[in-house]
Order: structure tokens, then C-alpha cells, then sequence
């Protein structure tokens, strides 16, 4: 196996567990609160500081990457979704 195979059998293991990531299939914005349906069945909902966007609420969010990206266009930012849901995790292992 020459150098070259070896760094893509590398990436593709890294990355294999975007294959069993939870992504998003619905995305909202209620009350101050960024609501996630999520394609594990589970609905996140979170106060919009929790996501260090800002203090601005934004009106719209789109999904992209297919459901792996939440897009606010009156922020021009993003959220990754597994980025958002470890962290969810971990302030949940801090309470």
C-alpha cells in the first residue's frame, strides 16, 4: 500500500461515524429557542444563547449538507450539527 492509500483508508475511518451522525430534518426558531427535529426521532430544543451565535435571534434557518449544517441567513452563520449536540452533551454531564 503506497503512502497515497494509506491516507485515504486514514480519512475514511476519521470520518466513518458521519455515517451514524444524527442529522437534522427540521429545523425552527420558537420563542427565543432553536428547535432541532432530529433524524434519530429526538426533538432538541435549547435557549438560542446556548448556541454562542449571538444576541440576535435570527427569523429563518435552513438545513444544509444534508442535515448535518443548520444556516441562519440573517446571520450569515452555521451550526454543525454533531458540534451542537456534543455540546449539549457535555453541558448536560456538567449540571
Amino acid at each position: 500500500m503506497d503512502r497515497l492509500d494509506a491516507m485515504i483508508d486514514q480519512s475514511e475511518q476519521a470520518s466513518a461515524w458521519l455515517a451514524e451522525a444524527p442529522r437534522a430534518l427540521a429545523v425552527g426558531i420558537d420563542k427565543g429557542r432553536l428547535v432541532l427535529e432530529l433524524s434519530t426521532g429526538v426533538v432538541v430544543s435549547l435557549p438560542w444563547s446556548q448556541t454562542h451565535l449571538g444576541v440576535k435571534i435570527p427569523t429563518t434557518a435552513e438545513i444544509l449538507g444534508g442535515g448535518l449544517d443548520v444556516y441562519f441567513p440573517d446571520l450569515d452563520e452555521a451550526l454543525f450539527v454533531p458540534d451542537l449536540l456534543a455540546d449539549i452533551a457535555h453541558l448536560r454531564k456538567a449540571a
